[in-house]
């Protein structure tokens, strides 16, 4: 407790009085001693010889003693500034018991040691804040190029990834082939079970093609009733095994309205064309609906495509 009441403001200035005191006091003896000892055993030549010396050491002790108790004030006043400006500025940080503290560098500590917990406080809110944010980041990128109700991707990205297709493909020269599937009759189902029940045929069938498809395959909601599959490393003829297993698996699927009743068969027809180096985008996909359009024509629930593109 001694020591701790002795880093106390007052205790130091208190201190330092003391210390003021106590540094003159040696000297007056020594004033005296010299005046009743020593200047008595002198002659007059002496001690005007010894005068000059004695007032410059005098003076110079004296100037010593008020030049070290201006700079112990200056430090003492400095510290008093700092610790009140920082408690000041920093005053809804700081608890009150921290800026009625006597010791200015106790307070400088409560203060600082403060101010890091709530920096510390807040870099790691700004840490969630910033995973927070990349991952509203990613899902904002999921959501611009995904389908919300099949959860495939969407027709904007099918342009995207048809054209990296393509570019990969003049420069490597693998196959890449297109199959464009639609529903048949998907507007009686509309009609006759409502819209709900269409929309749940449109959710099981997508979830159909993600199953089918091959893992390197991209699908996509084109539009409405219509999907389109992007194969790459693949010809027309290994697309069309793919796509009557397709046709398959939907036609042998069992699909189901709100309430749980299976109603009647659904069907997809499937149109495919393979890519030829030189065409552009639109053309190649406006080939492939062209030979989708030929499996609807042609009875539906079925595919057509072309071998070689012309």
């Amino acid at each position: 407790m001694f020591f701790k009441s002795f880093l106390t403001e007052s205790s130091r200035k208190k201190l330092l009085i003391a210390f003021t005191l106590s540094s003159i006091l040696p000297l007056l003896i020594m004033i005296a001693i010299i005046f009743h000892f020593v200047l008595p055993q002198l002659n007059s030549v002496q001690i005007k010889a010894l005068n000059d010396v004695f007032s410059i050491g005098v003076l110079a002790m004296i100037c010593l003693l008020v030049a070290g108790l201006f700079f112990l004030f200056s430090v003492i006043r400095a510290l008093e500034d700092l610790t009140s400006e920082i408690a000041t500025k920093t005053r809804q940080m700081v608890t009150k018991e921290s800026l009625h503290i006597k010791n200015e560098m106790v307070s400088l500590h409560n203060i600082f040691d403060r101010l890091y917990k709530d920096l510390e406080d807040k870099v790691k809110k700004l840490d969630k804040s910033s995973r927070d944010l990349i991952q509203l980041n990613i899902k904002l990128s999921k959501d611009a190029i995904t389908d919300e109700l099949t959860s495939l991707y969407n027709r904007r990205f099918f342009y995207v990834r048809l054209a990296e297709d393509i570019a990969r493909l003049e420069e490597y020269n693998p196959e890449l082939t297109v199959m464009m599937l639609d529903i048949d009759n998907f507007k009686y189902f509309n009609e006759k079970y409502g819209h709900q029940t269409g929309d749940k045929i449109l959710k099981d069938i997508s979830q159909v093609f993600r199953d089918v498809a091959r893992k390197s395959d991209s699908c996509f909601r084109y539009g409405g009733d219509e999907f389109a599959v992007i194969l790459p490393s693949c010809d027309a003829k290994c697309a069309e095994v793919l796509a009557g297993k397709l046709i398959k698996t939907v036609s042998d699927t069992s699909f189901e309205n709100d309430n749980g009743n299976v109603f009647e068969q659904v069907t997809v027809s499937c149109g495919i064309a393979e890519y030829r180096v030189g065409k552009s985008a639109e053309d190649f996909v406006e080939e492939v609906d062209q030979w989708l359009h030929t499996a609807k024509a042609a009875g539906k629930n079925r595919v057509e495509l072309a071998v070689q593109s012309a």
